[in-house]
């Protein structure tokens, strides 16, 4: 059987040994370690963080090469190797490794080689932590050791074991569930009301889709300040988080509070949509190269939709709460110039060299799938609502799942379109015909304020705020002050500032020759006068210049969504805790 073991070898030097046992047979062994991870999708070349390779066969070292950046060689002659390594482990976030006095965790992906002509082969992997920390990890335990039945398995299940941590069980469906927190760990954390509140959401989801593929699940969380992000698994998640996004005793659940918990239910749901349902183009999975897909929209786009609703449904927030939640991420996607270049599903195609790798123009060219794709999905399950009798995209997952997910067939967007349009009339199935073609492919805003008037909500579009007072002018930039300097964050391309040559990480000196430490940038650029001149002097890289702009019109990219009525639609929509489970499918 094929053998791993996994041990911290220097903690400060912040470094994982790899031994890999390989029986007898080949006469080439070719190792490989892939390029990305699974839900992560960037080519990251974890092989770069692996050093002191050997290869032996009992006392005698083999002779080996590297055919790629990712891909070593050993001439093993058919006789039983050992593979020995170091990995680099000092990557905080959930995609990688990391290794120090406090934690040991690490992504078989970027640790563990796979052996290419034993991928499908079960494997047994030790794995030795710090002193006696106690390991985390969805792997099944046999004995002292844990196993998978093939690599796939193996790296779907990350590794956490640290010297401090809290944990917590509960049950859902059935099914049993642990919750661990390691990094900055507090008394103040309120594990009970975070551990309720986690089981009401992973309720709501299997009740959606009427059971649950697991028979355990493990949420792990690394807590450290300025920390954001998660990593969905089969059978558990990867997460870190800020402290103070942490349910506190004695306090009240605030924003942040929130986030976090809608950071789970969307890790949560992704064991069903992506992690188990998922698109064509990830059948199989090609971890050795970019795999591109159209299809993120709905994958990411509508876990993010409905990680906001199950907050809903399980009573984390209520309507008032959840509409406002919506209206910011309406309000996200309409400030973003990007998303009248960049269709939707070349959004999704292109996530390795866009999303993945955002910069300073990105919002300029580009628009996030998940944000834009949760209003895709939004626009969708308010259409099937008002125009179906008595359905909605809960019927549409079920529908997916129990036909393609459970089945371990991929889809595409047109099976998703057919599992749409078969709940609605004929008439408006044409019409929905129009609104994939344009919401997925095109660049126009979809009418959410119509559409959602018949939920009796009422949609406002107005300017931003600063200090409560609405925004009269618009400059296109975005101004970092700080410590009497300022300079620009962000720059609106089709801005006159931009017309005239003014550039992101300019540092602004003065505005109409009064020093930047004696502005108040707020009344000047975004309360100014519409068609008022001002005169910007600025250093880039040293060069003082002076450029002019005219201050434009602010847009009304604000939105805010109020329940004004209350109707069937709507009450249908926000009701806490009401799913209609009923699986039927298409005639």
């Amino acid at each position: 059987m094929l053998r791993y073991l996994i041990k911290p070898k220097n903690l400060g030097a912040h470094l994982i040994q790899v031994t890999i046992n390989i029986p007898a047979g080949e006469k080439t062994v070719v190792a490989k370690l892939p390029k990305w991870i699974p839900g992560s999708y960037k080519i990251r070349d974890y092989s770069r963080h692996i050093q002191a390779f050997t290869a032996v066969s009992g006392k005698k070292f083999l002779p080996w090469y590297k055919s790629d950046s990712d891909t070593w060689v050993i001439e093993s002659n058919e006789k039983p190797s050992t593979l020995v390594y170091d990995v680099y482990a000092y990557d905080l976030s959930v995609r990688g490794s990391y290794l120090d006095d406090t934690r040991f965790f690490f992504n078989h992906c970027c640790t563990c080689l796979d052996i290419i002509h034993l991928s499908q082969k079960k494997r047994r992997i030790d794995i030795h932590t710090v002193a006696d920390w106690r390991i985390f990890t969805a792997l099944n335990k046999d004995g002292d050791f844990y196993i998978a039945d093939n690599y796939e398995q193996q790296i779907d299940c990350p590794v956490e074991s640290a010297e401090n941590y809290l944990h917590s069980k509960f049950n859902a469906g059935g099914v049993r569930h642990e919750v661990l927190f390691t990094g900055v760990i507090s008394d103040d954390y309120d594990v009970k009301s975070m551990t309720q509140n986690l089981q009401k959401i992973c309720q709501a989801e299997i009740d959606l889709f009427g059971d649950s593929p697991l028979d355990k699940y493990l949420f792990m969380t690394y807590l450290e300040p300025n920390q954001y992000g998660g990593l969905e698994h089969k059978n558990s998640a990867a997460q870190v988080s800020a402290p103070n996004m942490m349910i506190k005793k004695g306090e009240k659940i605030t924003p942040k509070m929130i986030d976090f918990m809608g950071l789970c239910s969307h890790e949560y749901f992704h064991l069903w949509n992506i992690k188990r349902l998922q698109p064509k183009d990830f059948q199989p999975y090609d971890l050795y190269r970019e795999q591109n897909t159209q299809m993120l929209w709905m994958f990411e786009g509508f876990t993010s939709y409905y990680d906001e609703l199950f907050l809903l449904r399980a009573g984390i927030v209520d309507a008032k709460t959840f509409l406002a939640r919506q209206a910011q991420n309406l309000t996200r996607v309409l400030s973003v110039l990007g998303r009248l270049l960049q269709p939707l599903a070349d959004s999704s195609f292109d996530a390795w060299t866009k999303l993945y790798q955002a910069d300073a123009n990105s919002a300029n060219n580009m628009i996030s799938y998940y944000s834009k794709g949760a209003v895709f999905a939004l626009y969708l399950d308010l259409f099937i609502r008002k125009y179906s009798n008595g359905k909605s995209l809960d019927d549409v997952m079920r529908y997916l799942w129990k036909n393609y997910g459970e089945r371990g067939k991929g889809i595409d967007e047109d099976i998703v379109f057919v599992a749409s349009a078969w709940l609605l009339p004929k008439a408006q199935q044409k019409v929905l015909a129009g609104v994939f073609v344009e919401g997925l492919h095109g660049t126009r805003d979809l009418d959410i304020a119509e559409l959602i008037a018949d939920f009796g909500i009422k949609y406002n579009q107005n300017v931003k705020k600063s200090r409560d007072k609405p925004h009269t002018s618009d400059s296109g930039m975005l101004i970092q002050a700080n410590n009497n300097r300022a300079k620009i964050t962000f720059l609106n391309g089709l801005s006159q500032a931009a017309e005239v040559g003014i550039s992101v990480n300019d540092e602004i000196l003065a505005i109409n020759q009064l020093d930047a430490s004696a502005i108040d940038f707020d009344a000047c650029l975004n309360l100014g006068d519409v068609g008022e001149v001002i005169k910007l002097t600025l250093s880039r890289r040293g060069r003082i210049f002076e450029k002019s702009i005219c201050l434009g019109k602010p847009s009304n990219h604000q939105i805010c969504l109020t329940r004004n009525q209350e109707n069937p639609l709507g009450n249908e929509w926000l009701s806490v805790g009401k799913i209609v489970n009923d699986i039927t499918n298409p005639s």
